[in-house]
C-alpha cells in the first residue's frame, strides 16, 4: 500500500501517518463484558432448575394431598393433627427436600467449573446464587400454596391432572416469560415481570445476574412476593380444611371460592 502512495506521489510523510497502526482502530462504546454474560449464563441455568424444581415437588405436594384422601388416611390423621399443622408440615418437607436438592445441583456445578480451570467463576456469582436459593424458597412457598389446593380439590389421583393444569400452565407461563427477557435484561418487560409475584422468582435473579437491579428493587420484589404467599397460604388452608374430607368428587371452582371465603 505505500509503494502505491508513493507512485501518486504522496509524501513520506503521510504514507507514515495513514500506515501507522494507531489509526483505524475501533473504540467500542459498550464493549462486552465477559464476567457479565457469565454471571447471566449462570442465572439462566439456575432459573431453570428452579422450574424444574417448582414443578415437580409442587406437583409432589398435590400428590401427597390428593392420595391421603383417596386413602381415607387423612381421616385418621386428622383426629389426631389440625388441618393447618399437616398442611405445613407437608408443605415444609417437601420444600426442604427440593431445596436440599437445588443447593446440591448448585454446588456440583460451581465446583466443576472451579475443577475443570476452563470457565472460571465470574465475580459476582455468589450473590446470583444466594438470590436463586431465596428465589425457590419464596416461589416454591407461593406455588405450593397453589398445588395444595389442586390436591384438596381433586377426590382421586385421577382428578389431579384436571385439578393441578391451570396452576401447572400458571408455572409454565411464568418461566417461558422469564426466558423471553434474556434477550434485553434490562428492558421493560424484565422491569415489570420482576416485581409481579408469580414471575418474579424466575426474572430477578437474571436481573440481578446482569447487574440491571438496584438493593431497593430486590427489597421490593421480596416484600411483594412474601405478601402475596402469605395471602395464598392462608387460602390454601382454607381450602385444604374444608376440602380435604371431600373424596365422594373433584370440587370444582365455585365451591372452591366458597371454600375460601
Amino acid at each position: 500500500m505505500g509503494g502505491e502512495l508513493e507512485a501518486q506521489g504522496v509524501p513520506p510523510g503521510v504514507i507514515d501517518d495513514l500506515t501507522s497502526s494507531s489509526l483505524g482502530q475501533l473504540t467500542l462504546l459498550d464493549p462486552p463484558d465477559e464476567d457479565r454474560d457469565r454471571r447471566l449464563g449462570f442465572a439462566t441455568v439456575g432459573v431453570v432448575l428452579m422450574f424444574t424444581q417448582l414443578i415437580g415437588y409442587c406437583y409432589w405436594v398435590a400428590m401427597g394431598v390428593v392420595e391421603e384422601k383417596s386413602s381415607r388416611v387423612i381421616e385418621v390423621v386428622l383426629s389426631k393433627v389440625r388441618p393447618r399443622d399437616l398442611l405445613a408440615g407437608k408443605v415444609l418437607g417437601i420444600g426442604g427436600l427440593g431445596l436440599a436438592q437445588l443447593v446440591l445441583f448448585v454446588a456440583v456445578g460451581l465446583g466443576t467449573f472451579s475443577l475443570a480451570d476452563r470457565f472460571p467463576i465470574p465475580p459476582g456469582v455468589w450473590p446470583v446464587t444466594a438470590a436463586i436459593v431465596v428465589a425457590f424458597v419464596l416461589g416454591y412457598l407461593l406455588y405450593a400454596s397453589l398445588f395444595s389446593i389442586a390436591g384438596a380439590m381433586a377426590a382421586r389421583v385421577e382428578d389431579l391432572q384436571t385439578t393441578s393444569t391451570p396452576f401447572s400452565l400458571l408455572v409454565t407461563g411464568n418461566y417461558l416469560a422469564a426466558m423471553a427477557t434474556l434477550g434485553d435484561p434490562a428492558g421493560s418487560l424484565a422491569y415489570v415481570l420482576s416485581f409481579v409475584p408469580f414471575s418474579s422468582p424466575m426474572v430477578m435473579p437474571l436481573r440481578i445476574a446482569y447487574g440491571d437491579a438496584a438493593v431497593w428493587e430486590v427489597a421490593l420484589a421480596a416484600a411483594a412476593l412474601i405478601a402475596m404467599a402469605v395471602v395464598l397460604i392462608r387460602i390454601a388452608e382454607r381450602v385444604y380444611r374444608g376440602g380435604v374430607l371431600r373424596t365422594q368428587r373433584a370440587t370444582g371452582f365455585t365451591e372452591l371460592f366458597h371454600l375460601a371465603r
